[in-house]
């Protein structure tokens, strides 16, 4: 299945999403920021984790600086302190996004199926009339 993007800022999602294709981020042992001087897109990487042991859930890819200069210290110690949080916020909203689609799928299908009755009804109302009528007419 692989990775979708879930958010871009100042950057094409089209961008984004080739580099995806490209992009080795299945290392599960990963921790923390991890920099990759050479990759003028996304030099910083920082796996989201729901709890420390964990697989990733998602990539938090952070760009260059404008200056082009890396993230401080102090700046990957917050960035690091506040994935595991937003980890499990993730989560929290793609369970909610399956249990929403779950249920407009059940939706849909009671609608198809009241649908179907309908028209079954209907039929059988213009047979009773049809039934009805004087012969001859």
């Amino acid at each position: 299945e692989g990775w979708r993007v879930a958010a871009a800022r100042e950057v094409e999602q089209e961008e984004v999403a080739a580099w995806l294709a490209t992009a080795a981020l299945d290392d599960d042992d990963t921790q923390g920021v991890t920099r990759d001087p050479d990759d003028p897109l996304f030099p910083a990487r920082l796996p989201l984790r729901p709890h420390e042991r964990d697989m990733p859930t998602g990539w938090l890819l952070l760009g260059p600086r404008p200056d082009g200069s890396f993230l401080g210290r102090d700046e990957q110690d917050a960035i690091e302190e506040i994935a595991g949080s937003v980890a499990r916020s993730l989560e929290i909203v793609r369970h909610r996004e399956a249990r929403e689609a779950g249920a407009g799928a059940r939706i849909a299908r009671i609608e198809d199926g009241l649908a179907a009755m309908k028209a079954r009804l209907d039929a059988m109302a213009l047979a009773g009339r049809a039934s009805d009528a004087p012969e001859g007419t």
